[in-house]
């Protein structure tokens, strides 16, 4: 069996559908796939053991990252392997069109992953103008390809009630993004000196500071929580954009409280996970997500999160984090119940929300999922060859 992955890019900072991509992949060779990734942006980010990878160049299709090298470099691979499975993530450039186009054309079986690119606030949040060319381009381009996906995959439930939008007639499956726990557990026990400081608590934000992060509505809601002096935020994350990040920086002085708002820039590695494991709780306030990686990280790391019913973890207070609305007063609200938690309180949810990534957003039960995915489809196919 072999699966082809095909993303836009293959970058640590391009978000966490590379991070997604790389994992899966991993696990999958290492339980007997052949996996090749199909990307046509790059930053040097290594491949896992056995994966090849596979990047297009792009001239003038540049801006959509199309190539005519995409469909001849699916044709190579389907010359000489025809046990294949498509594995599509995203949905706004060439490489996810020409893969569902090319699939469709030579009968080959493909997974459709969004990776929350459809989710009514990334669809509308540039105002009218561009969500009328979303629509557009879902309508013309993507969907008519898209639409022939075997399995189309969502995140969370949540997600895949927003996908029955798009794809009404498709088969569904929901599978999780997941953390590795044994990759925070060698960070933090190589680096980690587990003591909290006693004069300084610390809320946390992690992520890249993009308007659909929330960002704007923390910062806002730390000014208007007025807790004890102790009590500090710190936002990590590279810039979506230079003036966005001015504009955040200035909502931190308009509160009055800027000696105590922290800009750390982005933190990446084992030293974001000795980030989460220092904080007394992490907020991800998101106005549009699908788990968010940032919420299982922390978690793994012993740190509850809050977190926002856009998120689509419905089951996160079974284990020791919150959820609240993406707004402020909420968050606000909360923030006040987590300063008056005692120690106990805190290390009990901290362990509780690393009990919950282990049982159920942990890559080890994850990736067997994917596999027993990826399976299914083509046994499925062979018994249709043979019928």
């Amino acid at each position: 069996m072999r699966v082809v992955h095909v993303c836009e890019d293959w970058s640590d900072g391009a978000g966490g559908v590379p991070s997604v991509v790389k994992e899966i992949s991993r696990r999958s060779c290492e339980s007997g796939i052949t996996v090749d990734v199909l990307f046509v942006r790059e930053n040097g980010m290594m491949a896992p053991a056995g994966v090849t990878l596979r990047q297009v160049k792009c001239g003038v299709g540049q801006t959509w990252g199309w190539s005519r090298g995409i469909a001849n470099t699916l044709e190579g691979i389907f010359a000489s392997h025809k046990d294949l499975i498509f594995h599509i993530h995203g949905v706004w450039m060439g490489p996810q069109w020409v893969a569902a186009r090319f699939a469709k054309n030579n009968n080959i079986r493909f997974i459709f992953s969004a990776h929350g690119m459809l989710e009514p606030w990334q669809m509308k949040y540039k105002g009218r103008g561009h969500a009328f060319k979303r629509n557009m381009y879902l309508s013309l381009v993507a969907k008519p390809v898209l639409r022939y996906a075997d399995v189309v995959h969502a995140i969370t439930s949540l997600e895949k009630e927003h996908l029955k939008k798009y794809f009404p007639e498709n088969r569904f499956e929901i599978i999780p993004n997941a953390v590795d726990i044994s990759v925070v557990d060698d960070a933090l026990s190589n680096q980690y000196n587990a003591t909290h400081s006693t004069k300084t608590k610390t809320i946390l934000f992690v992520g890249r500071l993009h308007p659909g992060k929330g960002v704007d509505i923390l910062i806002r809601a730390f000014g208007l929580a007025g807790l004890p002096q102790e009590w500090e935020l710190h936002i990590a994350g590279p810039d979506h954009s230079e003036a966005y990040t001015q504009t955040l920086q200035s909502m931190a002085r308009e509160t009055g409280l800027s000696s105590r708002i922290r800009f750390l820039g982005p933190i990446y590695g084992a030293n974001k996970y000795l980030l989460y494991k220092s904080a007394e709780i992490v907020v991800v306030p998101s106005r549009s997500e699908v788990v968010a990686l940032v919420n299982l990280e922390a978690s793994a790391c012993f740190t509850p999160t809050i977190t926002t019913k856009e998120t689509g973890l419905f089951d996160w207070e079974e284990g020791g984090g919150l959820i609240v609305e993406s707004n402020v007063d909420a968050i606000a609200h909360t923030l006040r119940n987590v300063a008056t938690w005692t120690r106990a309180e805190r290390v009990r949810r901290g362990v509780a929300s690393r009990r919950l990534i282990k049982d159920r957003y942990n890559w080890d039960v994850i990736a067997k999922q994917w596999t027993a995915l990826y399976s299914e489809l083509v046994i499925s196919t062979s018994l249709n060859e043979v019928a």
